[in-house]
């Protein structure tokens, strides 16, 4: 079975890293349950560790996991990039990149895309309250589309997985 590495954007934003680690949490869950391979998910594995030992400020917290998340790269048989919003902005899927690529390792890019509808409260408009128009964002979606749940993500742009 192979060994895949999930690399994924964290702290890039704009969401919170709080949506980040759900968002990489159930890419790592479905990702696993689903292909024939074996996920290692540097994010997914290393919160309890942060949550037990406290997080520290950006660039410590980077200084000790660098290293660490480089031997594991080595270890891995692939390294697979999780497309979230910004992700080619994040100092952590560079180097993890760039590290795969240094060792010869092959590097996938999943694209992910999560599927929306027109929300029900506001019919699309994005507003709420009387007359709706010039009125208060509504409080049930963003921009008259709200997610339901559901995720694809594709791989290489050839195979959906999802």
């Amino acid at each position: 079975m192979k060994l895949i590495y999930l690399s994924a954007p964290f702290s890039t934003g704009p969401d919170s890293t709080i949506r980040r680690q759900a968002d990489i949490d159930r890419a790592t869950a479905w990702l696993t349950k689903h292909t024939d391979v074996y996920i290692f998910s540097p994010i997914t594995y290393e919160k309890p560790i942060k949550d037990i030992n406290g997080v520290a400020e950006k660039d410590v917290e980077w200084a000790f996991w660098k290293p660490r998340d480089g031997e594991m790269v080595s270890r891995c048989d692939e390294l697979w990039v999780l497309c979230l919003h910004n992700w080619e902005n994040s100092r952590g899927v560079t180097y993890e990149v760039g590290e795969a690529k240094r060792l010869g390792k092959p590097v996938h890019y999943i694209q992910v895309t999560f599927v929306t509808e027109t929300c029900s409260e506001c019919d699309g408009s994005g507003e709420s309250g009387p007359g709706w128009a010039g009125q208060a964002p509504c409080a049930f979606c963003t921009d008259g589309q709200r997610g339901t749940g559901k995720v694809i993500y594709t791989l290489d742009n050839t195979l959906e997985i999802a």
